[in-house]
């Protein structure tokens, strides 16, 4: 089984990608296809790597391309293919423990927690328990998850996700979702990958457009898709929105606005 660790490279986490790949690259079931977006070569000679240098693009058609070059060097239906936000810290403990690892044929990916280098959660937790497993392809984003590589049907949809002016997020929950990424695993629950302490995401304007890029997520979705995805997104601001102080009200009302604008709006793209 091979992995292929694909990144999206804008140069903002050098010395991070940098330290990772030393370590990715000594591992030779590893390949590691850096999409480099900012015109200026890294010129390295580390084994099982390829760069590959373009002009600036959106993240989706950066991680389409790593696609396209992984299924091109695949040679198993066990290989595994990661999205590795360059901001992403990846330790050699848990390089070392995948190099070893291998799917069960039953599930679709492996699922990860986060943590940020303080030691606090990034994101929503996890959960193990496998029944329920599946509603982590609604709660998790890109980087939590490693995915079987030739269960990709859909690739990433060009026109959104970072990069893009009008739909700036949740590229990776449609992603996810018209994937069929259901059935999930979490081998290592107790090791995590580390990232950078979140954004301020209780900027008005930043909680806004996330939530907008939410809304139009919905819409492109199957029904029972819709239902589950709109349950997620839905209940914490809308409890919080009920019972929280005047104080908090308008980061509710925020969440809120900006999922119904996103569903109901035409953005043409």
């Amino acid at each position: 089984m091979k992995i292929f660790f694909i990144c999206c490279y804008t140069g903002t986490y050098k010395d991070n990608v940098l330290d990772v790949l030393t370590n990715l690259t000594t591992f030779p079931n590893f390949q590691v296809f850096l999409i480099n977006q900012t015109n200026t070569s890294l010129d390295l000679s580390f084994k099982n790597f390829e760069e590959i240098v373009v002009t600036k693009i959106g993240v989706s058609q950066a991680r389409n391309i790593g696609i396209e070059l992984s299924i091109i060097n695949s040679t198993s239906r066990n290989d595994l293919i990661y999205f590795w936000d360059e901001d992403i810290f990846i330790s050699k403990e848990i390089l070392n423990e995948l190099a070893n690892f291998e799917l069960d044929s039953r599930y679709c990916a492996l699922t990860f927690k986060l943590k940020s280098y303080n030691g606090g959660r990034i994101g929503n937790n996890l959960i193990t328990c496998k029944i329920f497993s599946f509603i982590n392809s609604y709660r998790l984003g890109n980087p939590s998850f490693f995915f079987k590589l030739h269960k990709i049907k859909f690739k990433f949809n060009e026109k959104i996700g970072p990069g893009k002016q009008i739909i700036i997020a949740a590229e990776d929950t449609l992603f996810i979702l018209q994937n069929k990424f259901f059935k999930t695993l979490c081998p290592f629950k107790d090791k995590y990958l580390l990232h950078p302490n979140s954004a301020d995401v209780t900027n008005n304007e930043k909680v806004f457009k996330y939530s907008i890029s939410q809304g139009f997520i919905l819409k492109e979705l199957s029904l029972m898709n819709k239902l589950l995805f709109f349950l997620v997104i839905i209940h914490r601001p809308l409890i919080g929105f009920i019972f929280c102080t005047r104080f908090k009200r308008k980061f509710y009302s925020n969440r809120l606005r900006g999922i119904l604008y996103g569903y109901k709006k035409d953005f043409n793209i």
